[in-house]
């Protein structure tokens, strides 16, 4: 986009009193589907690909707003609040430009929102070091079978503070995120996930090893007792250099065993330190506390299980995770 001030501020640029600092180098487009305009009207306009994917003239489509974007060079796209856009097909959205990051405003009911309206709907990252902001997502059909495939080419993808939801009953993600062997580096960050259906899965699928993924101050939970006690978070054979740190995990399974993580096999590597998780199950203090958490080869420290509501978590006793 061109600017009235094409060489910059040299002292800084100051806006009622608070400095304005861009600590990106690419280019920002804005989207917005929803009736409300731009608060400069009558100059802000509603939604369209054929705008220029300004503020006062935004694209219409997460979509479209990827194709306006170069690799590697920064770029933000803002998806401004009461957004909501539906995908309806497989590969529904195409994240194959490297280096984006979208930001989703607004909170609550207004949050900006993609939803899953089919049960082939799906998200496809293809490219490296994309990067998701305060995005909401909406499993809106029953059994979206994998909402989000994150390929081998996803390396360095980022999910931070986002929610992951259903619109209502018997709607509900099969998977998540399914996750190819070698796709790596990816970081999950105060994420909210909510399955409150019977036929959920998992949130995070890994296919193969991924290596340097981190799960921080998540909260996970199944408010229903699932057709299948599949885990939240699995893997089919390692997690390497991991750390899964300060989670919560709640399902209302009344066997805790094999509900929350499973990472495959004993070439874990990494650590997993103040999580908690809890079940309605009244053995979780024994051997089914350690296989809910089930991350052997890793070192562990100060994680927690409940077995009840109404209660405190105690602390697992040292090698529970072997």
């Amino acid at each position: 986009m061109s600017s009235n001030y094409p060489a910059g501020f040299s002292g800084g640029l100051t806006v009622r009193g608070v400095p304005v600092d861009i600590p990106h180098p690419g280019q920002v487009f804005w989207v917005n589907n929803s009736t409300t305009a731009s608060h400069l009207a009558p100059k802000g306009v509603g939604g369209s690909n054929n705008n220029p994917g300004t503020y006062q003239k935004p694209f219409q489509t997460i979509e479209y707003a990827i194709g306006k974007c170069s690799a590697g060079r920064g770029d933000v796209i803002y998806v401004m609040p009461n957004h909501s856009e539906a995908v309806s097909a497989a590969n529904g959205i195409d994240f194959d430009v490297a280096g984006i990051t979208v930001i989703g405003l607004g909170e609550g009911s207004t949050q900006a929102q993609v939803r899953f309206t089919a049960a082939a709907a799906s998200i496809t990252i293809d490219a490296a070091d994309i990067t998701w902001v305060n995005m909401r997502f909406t499993a809106a059909f029953a059994d979206v079978a994998q909402a989000i495939d994150l390929n081998a080419g996803g390396d360095g993808f980022r999910s931070i503070n986002c929610l992951y939801d259903e619109e209502e009953a018997n709607e509900n993600y099969v998977i998540v995120f399914g996750v190819a062997d070698g796709a790596n580096d990816l970081r999950f960050h105060d994420n909210r996930y909510f399955g409150d259906d019977a036929s959920n899965d998992s949130f995070f699928v890994g296919a193969g090893t991924c290596d340097k993924t981190e799960f921080i101050g998540n909260h996970f939970e199944h408010d229903t007792a699932q057709t299948s006690v599949i885990a939240i978070l699995r893997s089919a054979t390692a997690m390497t250099n991991c750390r899964l740190l300060n989670n919560t995990f709640v399902t209302a399974e009344t066997v805790l065993a094999a509900s929350c993580v499973v990472f495959t096999g004993t070439a874990n590597t990494g650590f997993a330190g103040g999580n908690t998780v809890c079940a309605l199950d009244s053995d979780a203090t024994a051997a089914n506390a350690t296989s809910a958490l089930d991350v052997t080869g890793m070192f562990g420290g100060q994680n927690y299980v409940a077995d009840a509501v109404d209660k405190q978590s105690i602390l697992f006793a040292q090698g529970d995770l072997t």
